[in-house]
């Protein structure tokens, strides 16, 4: 039996922004990708969420998609009304360290327009197997000592034929005891899992003086935005011997070819900045136009 895979975003907004390109792959196959930034106003709070989204123009029958018909259509919803069905993604960025930094995404899949009386929303429904039990999630203050945030817990899920998964990371507010209580308690590494909460992505915007040897000091204005994916309610962890679990066996393999995706990112990066290195060596002749024990991390 198929294991759990449940990932639905839900979000009703004002379209603030689409950006989108038309690109064509190595192999001369056209695709449509970009973004949309939607709106929401939820209990007085100003979200601008970015929603990624992909599609190839044609399907494997030969015919135009209609998704990508529709993500093409997207110019024309700006300042309108949006309701969007969307997924959880984990995206993976090499960084100049070399190390791998990776983070929660939301993909586009359908989008209509909701109807007048639907309130502005953000929501997730979530299920997979607990690959990092609950910690603290920190940040420094005014005064640049460390703080509690609030809690975070990573569950991953596995891909559609099972061979590969994901890691998405999930937000408990500091204030929410009984949640993050429960989860301590109910939700260990290797546990099935079912989650559902909300999504918000607010802006700060800071200003900072930089003092100056001499005249007057020069103010620096910065804006951070902060995604937080938080759980509102959960289920109560599949039982071991449930169809729809995880066995520890699966989880061995999805954690061994995870890594091993890792392994072959960093090792496509290192070729890539080594031929670079060797071409920029080189002159040319003449100048071209220009259920488990209680551990804290399977990861």
């Amino acid at each position: 039996m198929a294991k759990t895979k449940i990932n639905k975003v839900f979000i009703i907004g004002t379209v603030e922004e689409v950006d989108t390109k038309i690109g064509v792959t190595s192999d001369s196959r056209e695709y449509i990708s970009g973004k949309v930034v939607v709106k929401t106003i939820i209990n007085g709070i100003e979200n601008l969420i970015d929603v990624r989204l992909f599609a190839m123009r044609l399907t494997k029958e030969g015919a135009e998609s209609k998704l990508f018909q529709s993500y093409n259509k997207l110019d024309g919803m700006i300042k309108k009304r949006i309701k969007i069905n969307g997924e959880l993604h984990e995206e993976a960025m090499i960084k100049a360290d070399g190390t791998i930094n990776k983070f929660n995404s939301i993909a586009l899949k359908f989008y209509g327009e909701p109807k007048k009386e639907e309130a502005d929303t953000a929501t997730f429904e979530y299920s997979g197997f607990v690959t990092k039990a609950l910690y603290e999630r920190k940040k420094k203050n005014d005064q640049g000592d460390e703080e509690i945030a609030g809690y975070r817990i990573e569950i991953a899920q596995a891909n559609y034929n099972d061979t590969k998964m994901q890691i998405i990371k999930f937000d408990i507010d500091k204030n929410d005891i009984n949640i993050a209580n429960a989860i301590e308690n109910n939700y260990l590494v290797g546990y099935t899992v079912s989650i559902n909460g909300t999504i918000s992505f607010i802006s700060h915007v800071e200003t900072k003086i930089e003092e100056v040897a001499f005249g007057e000091p020069t103010a620096k204005t910065f804006v951070t935005s902060e995604k937080i994916y938080k759980i509102t309610g959960g289920k109560e962890a599949f039982a071991e011997d449930d169809e729809s679990a995880y066995s520890s066996e699966e989880i061995k393999k999805l954690v061994e070819s995870y890594k091993e995706e890792d392994v072959k990112r960093l090792a496509a990066q290192k070729s890539k900045v080594e031929e670079s290195s060797n071409l920029s060596s080189v002159k040319p002749a003449s100048a071209p136009a220009a259920k488990m024990s209680r551990v804290t991390s399977l990861i």
